[in-house]
């Protein structure tokens, strides 16, 4: 079954779209895959920096747009792989990588613009999809469990951002 939960928040700076990553990557754990969506400059690096912290990385978060993959080394055995995908035109040594991060149990994937790499994603997945608005720093923010990937934290995240 095909299932999707839907959640959607509104940030309003940088500062408050990195608190959401943390509210995430808190709740990770090895296995999850996140797939990010947005133009450039909407804040999906700007997200993951959260995400890394919240899974209790204190390091520089960059963006890996010309290193097309970063690895980030976490406690407990865990890691987490940013991969971002723009620069490809189809498939690479670096979805090789991916396709190795995603069947690692003690792995978390990050991927912005899995289409670009033309990746094999797996169908349990959180969707994210930032949109810029009009308004400088506010941006909305949709997040999707595909197949009841990181479902619980779907609903960890809706209950810590209720108004």
């Amino acid at each position: 079954m095909n299932s999707a939960m839907t959640y959607t928040i509104s940030t309003t700076s940088s500062a408050a779209t990195i608190r959401l990553g943390q509210t995430i990557g808190a709740r990770l754990k090895g296995g999850d895959v996140i797939e990010l969506k947005g133009d450039v400059g909407s804040g999906k690096t700007t997200l993951t920096q959260g995400i890394v912290q919240g899974l209790g990385f204190s390091g520089e978060v960059p963006s890996p747009t010309f290193t097309l993959s970063r690895s980030y080394p976490l406690g407990s055995g865990l890691s987490l792989h940013h991969f971002d995908f723009y620069r490809l035109a189809g498939h690479d040594v670096v979805t090789e990588e991916l396709s190795e991060a995603l069947e690692d149990p003690q792995a978390i994937a990050v991927i912005e613009w899995p289409g670009h790499g033309q990746a094999e994603l797996p169908a349990r997945r959180l969707r994210v999809t930032i949109e810029a608005t009009a308004e400088e720093h506010r941006r909305t923010i949709t997040l999707q469990s595909l197949n009841g990937g990181c479902q619980k934290i779907m609903e960890e995240v809706g209950h810590d951002n209720r108004s």
